[in-house]
């Protein structure tokens, strides 16, 4: 049985979502192109198939704008994720738990590490490959 999130809940994640998107998508300057950014995001996984394929878009869009780590590996692509796995989940049209054990698939797989808010995109061949299949 699923308890409906309170007022205050979805104020704060429409908030922290709308932040994320502002963040992935550009600036002030680019508004028109923000807000078209934002519908294609929302519109390409409303359109996805499963939990994987919706979460692994996400994951690429986000690699668009990569993180400039001098630490990282040739072949990883670094992310800031501001968005909590509840939020993600939203995003999805899923649960936390399914988001947990997706993320922990991709670990597994070696497509993706995850430290802290910074994540790190290992094999984005194998994610383009999941969103086209």
């Amino acid at each position: 049985m699923h308890r409906r999130a309170s007022s205050t809940g979805r104020l704060h994640f429409v908030y922290r979502a709308g932040q994320a998107l502002y963040d992935i998508c550009g600036r002030k300057e680019h508004y028109p192109s923000h807000r078209k950014c934002a519908y294609d995001e929302i519109r390409s996984l409303g359109l996805s198939n499963s939990v994987p394929e919706k979460i692994a878009k996400l994951l690429l869009h986000w690699s668009e704008h990569p993180l400039n780590l001098p630490k990282k590996k040739p072949n990883e692509i670094a992310i800031r994720v501001t968005l909590t796995q509840e939020e993600i989940a939203q995003f999805a049209g899923t649960s936390r738990e399914t988001v947990s054990r997706v993320l922990s698939e991709f670990k597994r797989k070696g497509w993706l590490n995850i430290r802290g808010a910074t994540w790190c995109i290992t094999n984005k061949p194998a994610l383009e490959k999941l969103v086209t299949t």
